[in-house]
């Protein structure tokens, strides 16, 4: 008897959005975090997570993605509701979205 090998493609459709919030402060994508962060550099377990990730944030096309595996590197502010910058943000001050704080709310994979 001869028996074939089987592939099997899965495909998922995930969402998230980026939001713009009443302080005028938003969410932003950002690339993997530097290796040199971790212990053991790009071998350590922490930064594996982040092997499918591109520079601008989001998981590469095509990437095998294993469970815990960060698709989306996206980071929220953490006051979304304190004015910042008044009348100088409308004047094109950068300074103060620069003092944003901004905690990590992205999507990881789940098997």
């Amino acid at each position: 008897i001869d028996r074939g090998f089987g592939r099997c493609m899965i495909l998922r459709k995930h969402q998230t959005s980026i939001r713009t919030y009443a302080n005028r402060t938003m969410d932003r994508s950002c690339g993997p975090p530097d290796p040199s962060a971790f212990p053991d550099g790009e071998n350590d377990k922490r930064y594996e997570k982040y092997k499918a990730i591109d520079k601008d944030g989001i998981c590469m096309v095509g990437e095998q993605l294993d469970s815990g595996t960060i698709m989306v590197n996206k980071e929220s502010p953490t006051d979304t509701s304190t004015n910042i910058g008044g009348a100088e943000f409308l004047a094109g001050n950068m300074a103060a979205l620069s003092q944003v704080n901004y905690k990590y709310s992205g999507m990881s994979y789940k098997s």
